[in-house]
């Protein structure tokens, strides 16, 4: 199991220790919990500056107010944290009873809320990813095609080098910590645009403002804005290289 212990002091009485006094009591501590850490007990810590340094936060009357200080002035105040794994609270204050820090001020044990800590850390695990990751719509005239997409989709398209010379690329916008794929433009030998193979839909805000722009940026409408159900919308088109292409959009 594992125990937060809240460790306070009272900050005057530092004021009144020599140097050599204080870097003794701290070795003590810091030896000790070498031994926690030695038999699997240590679990974290962290040591805090003096309430002087805090900021409270309340919410009155509807808004967020930040004071300086501690919320309320007491003598003894937190001045670190120490994360405790033990077999129970009677195993825990066992351990913390042999603390020197004991000596400088009371310590708080708490078991950690182990449901609610579960239900952080899966919030903390990597969100799982689609399988389709990249995309080429292949192009015929790469400048052509760029001005189409930029126009159409309100996007700005950048370059991807490449070590082949004979192939030209230019990105759709991405975000590596994005939701979907993105993809490129691309002009290489053996691959030519068409409006039979695999569709690529891009996403809108609303497809139908996006399917307003796709004649005047040369291209052909082949569907206007359709509601598909539950799925939201599309519209359905033929960029200026041939390449049928979907737009979508949830509203």
């Amino acid at each position: 199991m594992k125990f937060i212990c809240l460790g306070y002091a009272d900050m005057s009485q530092f004021q009144t220790m020599s140097a050599e006094a204080l870097q003794r009591s701290m070795d003590e501590c810091f030896a000790y919990d070498d031994l926690l850490r030695a038999g699997g007990h240590f679990a974290g810590g962290e040591a805090l500056q003096e309430s002087s340094k805090a900021i409270t936060l309340r919410y009155v009357d509807g808004a967020v107010q930040a004071t300086d200080g501690p919320y309320a002035e007491t003598k003894e105040q937190i001045g670190g944290i120490l994360i405790l794994e033990a077999d129970s609270m009677e195993h825990a204050v066992e351990l913390m009873s042999r603390h020197p820090g004991v000596r400088i001020g009371p310590f708080e044990i708490r078991p950690s809320d182990e449901a609610t800590n579960a239900l952080i850390s899966a919030r903390n695990q990597p969100k799982p990813r689609n399988p389709v990751v990249w995309f080429e719509v292949y192009v015929e005239d790469m400048q052509r095609a760029k001005k189409f997409y930029e126009n159409v989709l309100q996007v700005e398209l950048s370059r991807l080098e490449s070590p082949d010379a004979a192939m030209e690329m230019f990105a759709f916008p991405m975000n590596m910590n994005g939701d979907g794929a993105s993809g490129a433009l691309a002009k290489m030998k053996g691959c030519s645009p068409g409006a039979t193979g695999t569709l690529v839909y891009f996403g809108c805000k609303d497809c139908g403002t996006e399917a307003s722009r796709v004649e005047l940026a040369g291209g052909k409408l082949l569907q206007g804005k359709t509601p598909i159900g539950p799925y939201g919308f599309i519209a359905l088109a033929l960029d200026t290289e041939g390449n049928r292409i979907g737009l979508h959009s949830m509203s």
